[in-house]
C-alpha cells in the first residue's frame, strides 16, 4: 500500500470570503471553531506534533500536510471572524485563555490517528451543529467546504491505521 499520495483535502475550491454581513452570535460560533480544545488550532498543533515525533517519515509527511490543511480552515475562519466585526482571539471558548493542554501529545501512532479520527468527527458534528444557527448562507456555504476537508481527514486517519497494522 503507497500512501504517499493519500488525499489530504476535497479536490473543491474554496469559496471566497469577501464582505460578510452577520450577527455577534456567529462570531462567537465561528470562535468556538478557530480556537478552543476542539478547535483548528488544536488540530494544527496536534498534527505537526505527530508529524515531529512519528518515526515513519510518509506517515509524518501526511500529518503535515493535513495540518497545513487545517491551517486554510484556520485562516478562513479568522478572515470570517473579521469581516463579521470581531476579532480572532485564542480562547477556550468559555471566554478563558487557550491552552495546549487540549493538545493530544500521544506518541503511539495508532492511539494518536484514532485520536485524530475522533477529533475530526466532534469538529465535524460541531460544524454541522453551528451551521443551524449561522445568520448567513454565506458562512453555511463555507462551513460545508471545511466539513469536505474533514471527512478526507478521517478517511485518510482510517487509511494510515490500515497502512500501519497491515503493511507495516
Amino acid at each position: 500500500m503507497n500512501i504517499t499520495d493519500l488525499p489530504t483535502k476535497a479536490e473543491l475550491e474554496y469559496p471566497e470570503i469577501g464582505d460578510l454581513k452577520g450577527i455577534e452570535k456567529d462570531i462567537n460560533l465561528l470562535a468556538k471553531a478557530y480556537s478552543s480544545c476542539g478547535s483548528e488550532t488544536t488540530a494544527i498543533l496536534q498534527y505537526i506534533f505527530q508529524h515531529y515525533v512519528f518515526k515513519d517519515k510518509d506517515v509524518a509527511d501526511i500529518l503535515m500536510k493535513i495540518a497545513i490543511n487545517e491551517m486554510r480552515h484556520h485562516e478562513m475562519l479568522a478572515e470570517m471572524i473579521v469581516a463579521l466585526g470581531g476579532s480572532p482571539y485564542y480562547t477556550n471558548g468559555f471566554g478563558g485563555d487557550y491552552s495546549t493542554r487540549c493538545v493530544y501529545e500521544g506518541k503511539d501512532m495508532i492511539l494518536a490517528l484514532n485520536q485524530n479520527i475522533k477529533d475530526e468527527t466532534s469538529g465535524v458534528e460541531y460544524y454541522e451543529e453551528i451551521k443551524k444557527q449561522l445568520s448567513n448562507p454565506k458562512l453555511v456555504q463555507i462551513i460545508d467546504r471545511i466539513i469536505l476537508d474533514e471527512l478526507v481527514h478521517i478517511d485518510t486517519f482510517n487509511k494510515l491505521i490500515e497502512y500501519i497494522t497491515f503493511y507495516k
